[in-house]
């Protein structure tokens, strides 16, 4: 491979991370907008993480694997901590440790938000161009069909994205408090 190959494949790969970080940046705002309108959020009492939802449901009884949970993370962790701190604490104590499936859950949760909004994105500059096109502002090359078409996949797909990654949201909870019961309160004692 030539000098100007490499120099061209380390550029792409410098702008693609770039590209990469802008996405995050202006996705995640964005996504945090959304998700707290989801009907589970609402019905929830607006918590905004499903992992504060699972530790709030826990039987009184105390055999439960997410009552032995919630226990332990006050015992491990400071017990003034809220909810919302109690989750982060937690994702990175899981994080850190290389403890369970947190690494792996959170990569697909972040590609999964990534991939809904440039597929939201995608969709709608296929129909604005497709109304530029019809009003004759903008020539495409493509048919106003075809640009409608191609616009009403890209947002579907963006919908079934998004509906995947409130999923792995609501999994990651689920596999925070078992790999946290299995990895740290198991090993206790």
């Amino acid at each position: 491979m030539s000098d100007a190959g490499v120099l061209q494949g380390a550029i792409i790969l410098i702008i693609s991370y770039v590209l990469g970080h802008l996405t995050q940046a202006v996705a995640s705002p964005i996504d945090e907008w959304f998700i707290r309108r989801e009907p589970f959020y609402a019905e929830n009492a607006g918590l905004p993480y499903p992992f504060e939802h699972k530790l709030n449901q826990v039987d009184t009884d105390g055999g439960s694997v997410t009552h032995k949970v919630k226990t332990g993370l006050d015992e491990f962790f400071d017990p003034g901590l809220s909810g919302y701190e109690l989750f982060f604490a937690t994702q990175s104590y899981l994080w850190n440790n290389d403890i369970g499936r947190m690494r792996r859950f959170q990569t697909l949760y972040t590609l999964f938000r990534s991939l809904y909004f440039l597929l939201v994105v995608g969709g709608v500059l296929h129909w604005v161009g497709l109304i530029a096109s019809v009003c004759g502002v903008y020539q495409s090359t493509w048919s106003p069909i075809e640009l409608g078409i191609l616009g009403g996949i890209l947002l579907i797909l963006a919908g079934i994205m998004y509906r995947r990654r409130v999923r792995f949201h609501k999994e990651m909870a689920k596999m925070m408090i078992f790999d946290f019961y299995a990895n740290v309160l198991s090993q206790d004692g």
